[in-house]
């Protein structure tokens, strides 16, 4: 198994496609991380 771990920042490619995948699943954190 591979992990990678990143700064999920709404600047960085790819965060749209993560935050509307969490907040698909119950999760706000970047919901919030971007409001902030």
């Amino acid at each position: 198994m591979d992990i990678q771990f990143a700064n999920p920042t709404p600047g960085n490619p790819g965060f749209v496609e993560l935050r509307t995948q969490s907040m698909a699943e119950g999760f706000n954190m970047l919901r919030r991380l971007e409001e902030n």
